[in-house]
């Protein structure tokens, strides 16, 4: 009986940690999720030779039944071009490289592909990133 409960809970916890693995392949390259902090869904990715990560406020931990449009911002730790705030970036240190962020899943569940919307500093969201799941 106890074994049988040991790996029900081992096997849920395996389900439960390949559930949260999302990466999706995009312009950038590999976008990963890749941790939660508080309500705040975290991806990373490189750019060159910058980190960057994009804060999802409000998808943390949700894999079913997710909303379609979240706004959050990206930040990385060297771009192009400078904004004159910061804003909190990937290495834990405020930067000048950050940007506003709409994103659009194209399904409520998990893994799903999705297209966003994201601009310089507080511009609005305009150029067009496309990212689809990597399965398998």
């Amino acid at each position: 009986m106890i074994k049988l409960s040991m790996m029900a809970a081992v096997s849920l916890l395996i389900s439960l940690s390949v559930q949260a693995d999302e990466v999706w392949n995009s312009q950038l390259g590999q976008i990963v999720y890749a941790r939660d902090v508080g309500p705040v869904a975290v991806w990373t990715y490189k750019q060159g030779k910058a980190a960057g990560e994009i804060y999802v406020p409000g998808l943390a931990g949700i894999y079913s039944k997710r909303g379609n449009v979240y706004e959050g911002y990206w930040a990385q730790t060297e771009g192009g071009v400078a904004c004159q705030s910061q804003r909190p970036g990937p290495d834990g240190k405020k930067t000048h490289f950050w940007g506003r962020f709409h994103l659009h899943l194209s399904s409520s569940e998990f893994p799903s592909a999705w297209t966003a919307q994201w601009g310089h500093c507080e511009q609005t969201p305009q150029q067009l990133l496309k990212a689809e799941p990597v399965t398998g």
